[in-house]
């Protein structure tokens, strides 16, 4: 019987991004051996990717859209998808001890050349409070509404 390393890792799933699946193959090994494990990784990677084309998509319609009938501004709606994937893939990345840490955030004694990811891994450390809500604070509580008149009588 052959034991669970032999089995070599599976290739990474056919819909992800080059860099996606540069990640999986890179860290997969190594970093996410269970099932469980890989199921997160691919959440993530998956995440980074929508925050990507919706990053892409704003650079293309911009911050802002206008809506035909009233002419009344909004926000993109991408934004707001950008962030929450954001948010998805920092989470999933932390749940699976893959912060960055330290090695991003002050340069090693001997860098290694500089690759598209360690660039976005650093720009995503440094900006990780912007995109996660404070778990220390507790959340609102919205006021409490006053009873009806018929609310009271029916209690």
């Amino acid at each position: 019987m052959g034991n669970e390393h032999d089995v070599p890792y599976p290739e990474s799933p056919g819909h992800l991004t080059p860099r996606a699946a540069a990640l999986w193959r890179g860290l997969g090994p190594n970093h996410a051996s269970t099932v469980g494990r890989r199921a997160l990784l691919q959440a993530a990677l998956e995440a980074m990717d929508r925050a990507e084309g919706a990053r892409q998509a704003i650079a293309v319609d911009g911050m802002v859209t206008k809506t035909g009938a009233s002419g009344a501004i909004h926000l993109n709606p991408l934004v707001k998808a950008e962030r929450d994937a954001r948010q998805q893939f920092v989470a999933i990345w932390r749940a699976l001890r893959l912060d960055c840490g330290p090695a991003y955030s002050e340069p090693a004694k001997d860098p290694e050349p500089d690759t598209p990811l360690d660039e976005y891994l650093r720009e995503l450390a440094a900006n990780t409070d912007e995109f996660l809500p404070r778990l220390s604070q507790p959340a609102a509580v919205p006021p409490k509404r006053k009873r009806t008149r018929k609310e009271k009588v029916n209690a």
